[in-house]
């Protein structure tokens, strides 16, 4: 497999971190964890994540969640997820995350089950605009 099709390749687990890790050396893909209390984000990163996940972010206090997450652990990339909307994707951008994992947010499932499926392209470049913007004032 070529580096950049590996690229396009994303692991996403909440268990078996060091046996997925493992798989990840063998076939060059980014890693990507799922977990939600600092041990267990640390505890990924320390097995070869390259990215955690953290589900479900907005529960656990959202933006300020992550950005107490990051003041230990600089080095972490977190990705987060569970209640990311395009209200709040640049506050999650603000506080150190390095994407962000949209969902129901996203993907209207009402659009799509009406034909309309430029409502959710439509909602894809609001969020690109956001990312685009936060990036150019950071």
């Amino acid at each position: 497999m070529s580096a950049t099709l590996s690229r396009l390749f994303r692991l996403l687990s909440a268990a078996k971190v060091a046996l997925i890790t493992l798989c990840g050396l063998v076939v060059p893909i980014d890693f990507v964890s799922t977990f939600c209390t600092p041990t267990e984000v640390i505890t990924a990163w320390e097995a070869g994540a390259d990215y955690v996940k953290v589900f479900p972010c907005s529960a656990l206090g959202g933006p300020s969640y992550l950005k107490a997450l990051l003041a230990p652990f600089p080095q972490l990339k977190l990705i987060p997820t569970g209640g990311v909307t395009i209200a709040n994707a640049a506050d999650f951008l603000k506080a150190g995350a390095q994407a962000l994992g949209v969902g129901s947010d996203l993907v209207n499932a009402t659009a799509i089950a009406e034909g309309k499926p430029w409502i959710v392209t439509d909602i894809a470049r609001a969020y690109l605009d956001v990312i685009q913007e936060t990036r150019k004032k950071s």
